[in-house]
């Protein structure tokens, strides 16, 4: 059985994640990092300037815990760790390589602009819900309130979220979502072959890719919203 656990990467889901490989007893437990940044997240120092800090700081938590609590609790289970991502330099590198002219890029907006207003609607409404709680209760329900809203709509729509980059820079989408996937469902094979009990921790945006490329295996798929309900462990 595989176990996949689609995490928002900045809210306070370390000792769940735990809870799940405590658990499950798999025998492998793979996260959505490479070699570099598995020795940042565990070694470096954070630092609230990042975006991603700050916000999980309103949670209690530290960017990234979500890994740290699956890399924790395989090593509490004596879990082989698996380190299933893209090579960062690598994405990095085909990022470089993309030959696109701005015009080319605004031209592709300005045609798919219907679309992207259709699918970016609830956004922008989210968006303004949030500018009131930001002045009626404060900075941190705002985000708090904004950050729940993005994680319950894109459980319920995933492919929303998916369509509006690929509208954007359908190059870019390629790069860091669907070779990413496909990167990481080859690594989820090779696991599966060695081992017989696996629990996966990725991002909740990679969900329903994994999804589609794993339908011949039999998976148990966690969201994030059910990992931080206590009866849905």
């Amino acid at each position: 059985m595989i176990y996949i656990i689609g995490t928002a990467h900045v809210i306070d889901i370390k000792d769940r994640v735990k809870e799940v490989i405590r658990t499950t007893k798999p025998d492998a437990v793979a996260v959505e990092l490479d070699e570099e940044r598995y020795q940042k997240l565990m070694y470096s120092k954070s630092s609230k300037r990042n975006p991603q800090e700050f916000i999980a700081s309103l949670y209690g938590a530290r960017a990234g815990d979500d890994m740290r609590g699956g890399i924790e609790g395989a090593r509490e289970v004596n879990a082989e760790l698996y380190l299933i991502d893209e090579d960062i330099r690598g994405v990095y590198r085909k990022i470089d390589s993309i030959k696109e002219k701005r015009g080319d890029t605004i031209r592709r907006v300005l045609n798919n602009f219907p679309q992207i207003f259709k699918l970016g609607s609830p956004y922008m409404k989210a968006l303004l819900q949030s500018l009131g709680t930001l002045f009626s209760k404060g900075k941190k329900k705002a985000l708090e309130a904004l950050m729940d809203f993005f994680i319950n709509d894109f459980e319920k729509n995933p492919e929303r979220y998916r369509e509006l980059p690929r509208l954007f820079s359908p190059a870019l989408y390629q790069i860091l979502i669907n070779d990413r996937e496909e990167h990481m469902v080859k690594k989820i094979r090779e696991i599966r072959s060695k081992h017989e009990r696996i629990v996966v921790i990725t991002g909740l945006a990679h969900l329903y890719g994994l999804k589609n490329l794993l339908k011949d295996l039999e998976v148990s798929w966690i969201t994030t919203s059910e990992l931080r309900e206590d009866d849905k462990i």
